[in-house]
């Protein structure tokens, strides 16, 4: 009759234990598909803004993912390449590169973002390749974009 109701203690003690809430909470994920995104399955890269937005850097989107917590919305490009990275400078800046293009996301007289390309600014002499990574570094009152390209 002792090890019965030891080994009912030990049952009721090992469920209720199972039952028991992280103390710091479950974390919130949620998965989004390619559907739903608009654009594929593969993100070369994330950056957010000062107001929380999302972008993301997709496989196939011709552009920039924009998620603002409830909509997703696609940010053309002039080539419609898909965008291989994204940073953001001290001043919410988001820069984007991109395969054969590169520039910055700027709000348009609407208030939505919008592609904003370097490309009318270069020499002839240079051409964008692929940009695969683009670095901010923030010096002596200036700012200073460094991007590599990869042929």
């Amino acid at each position: 009759m002792k090890f019965f109701r030891i080994s009912l203690l030990l049952i009721i003690c090992s469920l209720s234990a199972i039952g028991q809430v992280n103390k710091l909470g479950h974390p919130i994920i949620r998965n989004f598909t390619p559907e739903e995104t608009g654009g594929m399955e593969q993100n070369w890269s994330i950056a957010q803004d000062s107001r929380g937005v999302m972008y993301f850097g997709n496989q196939d989107a011709k552009g920039v993912l924009e998620y603002d917590g409830k909509t997703w919305r696609s940010i053309p490009i002039p080539n419609n390449s898909y965008i291989l990275s994204l940073v953001r400078d001290d001043e919410g800046v988001i820069y984007v590169g991109a395969v054969g293009d590169f520039g910055y996301l700027a709000p348009d007289n609407q208030g939505k973002m919008q592609f904003v390309s370097l490309n009318d600014l270069k020499k002839d002499s240079i051409k964008f390749s692929n940009v695969w990574k683009t670095y901010y570094h923030k010096g002596n009152k200036q700012k200073i974009i460094i991007f590599s390209l990869f042929v």
